[in-house]
């Protein structure tokens, strides 16, 4: 062939088939995607499963070796009953009652670094205020709020500043502890410690943040509500 005749025919060929017929790699068998696509979910959702499961066995394990006491808080209500419990506070005990908060009030605000607690037992009709420096000068300091008002006096482990300041920073992750079944938390009185109240007792990651944003702090009580013989969940924290 001469050559003039090969370079016309050359002309003719596409450089891009060329190209395309070299580079060519012939496929492998694959699943058509709709069973891929179930295979990867599934196999993402086994992984998923397993990695919750061990993410709950080394929470609970660590409540168990910081020592936590996650307890149960729950009160027995006869079905047949109404859902009261006691008779309550009488209106001038009440009254009292709001005397005293009014004062526990004041105190708080003047931030007196060793004042703890403070509170009304009615039923008892005794005025509490608990120091964690129980001194004549310390006395004589609260008696002073109180005026005519009894007080009785004692002993108590921490001040209602370092509660505070566990409440804050619970209060300032609220979203988090939210999430991961924490129902509320407040400053029990009576106790002189922070309640903290979980939906159930397998809210583990709950009471690791908890422990952890309040440095594992003994102030803290963990409680999870049970349910009563009514078939309602019980919101009280101490018995």
């Amino acid at each position: 062939m001469k050559t003039s005749t090969l370079s016309a025919a050359m002309s003719f060929i596409d450089d891009d088939l060329v190209s395309a017929a070299v580079d060519y790699k012939p496929k492998r068998n694959r699943l058509p995607a709709p069973y891929r696509i179930t295979a990867s979910i599934a196999a993402a959702c086994m992984v998923l499963a397993i990695g919750v499961s061990v993410v709950h066995l080394q929470l609970k394990q660590y409540v168990k070796e910081n020592d936590i006491k996650f307890e149960p808080s729950t009160v027995v209500v006869d079905s047949n009953s109404d859902g009261c419990y006691g008779s309550g506070p009488t209106p001038e005990q009440a009254d009292m009652m709001h005397k005293v908060y009014q004062i526990y009030y004041d105190l708080f605000e003047e931030k007196l670094p060793w004042f703890g607690t403070c509170y009304y037992d009615y039923e008892t009709d005794k005025t509490m205020v608990g120091l964690t420096e129980d001194s004549l000068q310390n006395r004589e300091k609260i008696q002073s709020f109180f005026g005519d008002i009894e007080v009785t006096f004692f002993k108590c482990d921490y001040s209602q500043q370092y509660l505070q300041n566990l409440l804050d920073k619970l209060y300032r992750n609220r979203f988090f502890l939210k999430v991961s079944g924490v129902d509320g938390y407040y400053i029990y009185e009576p106790e002189n410690r922070i309640v903290v109240a979980f939906k159930d007792a397998k809210c583990y990651l709950g009471v690791y943040l908890v422990n952890e944003l309040c440095d594992s702090s003994k102030a803290v009580a963990y409680q999870y509500h049970v349910m009563n013989d009514g078939g309602r969940p019980d919101s009280s924290i101490f018995r």
